[in-house]
This record gives C-alpha cells, sequence and structure tokens, in this order.
C-alpha cells in the first residue's frame, strides 16, 4: 500500500495536552479504515518510576456500530470536554446505544528501559 493511500485511510486529530512535572498527557482521536479510536495516552518523564512505559486508554468503536455518528461529531464533541473526557465520551456512547470497546494497553520503550 502506497503512502497516498495510507494518508486517505488514517486520520489523527489532537484534542488535548498536558503536561506537569510528572508526565504529559496526550488526548487524541484517529480514525481507521474500518474504526475510530478515541485515546488518552499518558507518557510518563524521565527519573518518574515508569519512565519509559507509556499508557494509552483507547475507547474503539467499529464503524458498523457508529449508526449515524461521524468522525467530526465525535471530534467536536470531545474537544469541548475539559475534565472525565473519556467517562463523559463512554456516556455519550452509551445513551445511544452504540457498541464500543474500552482497553487499557501500554508500549515499552526498550531503548530506555
Amino acid at each position: 500500500m502506497n503512502d497516498t493511500i495510507l494518508k486517505k485511510e488514517f486520520r489523527e486529530d489532537a484534542i488535548d495536552r498536558f503536561e506537569n512535572q510528572i508526565a504529559t498527557y496526550y488526548y487524541t482521536l484517529q480514525q481507521y479504515p474500518d474504526s475510530i479510536v478515541y485515546i488518552e495516552s499518558i507518557c510518563p518523564k524521565k527519573g518518574m518510576p515508569q519512565y519509559g512505559i507509556d499508557f494509552n486508554d483507547e475507547v474503539e468503536i467499529e464503524n458498523q456500530n457508529l449508526k449515524s455518528l461521524t468522525y467530526e461529531q465525535i471530534l467536536l464533541f470531545l474537544k469541548n470536554i475539559k475534565k472525565e473526557r473519556k467517562e463523559k465520551f463512554i456516556n455519550f456512547l452509551k445513551k445511544r446505544d452504540i457498541t464500543f470497546k474500552s482497553e487499557l494497553d501500554y508500549w515499552i520503550d526498550k531503548d530506555v528501559i
């Protein structure tokens, strides 16, 4: 698959970014050919106990379960929430009877650990 086709099949939008002395927090929405994924990422800073391990808390909705909901509508909804974003997003989906999968994942940077 060439890069042009891949770019058309994948989209990513930054919703928010927050940083403190412990970690950097990223909030993103991604669109794949078959699903939409909301991700809350925590990247501990150097010197912190979990440094080198990035944690991703994800909510994935398969396109077949979106009903009439669009990527743009989800993006707007998420950008307008400032606190407890994931919980409010899950409640939003449940109220609309939209099936989703929620999971916590992590990635280890073997060059750091």
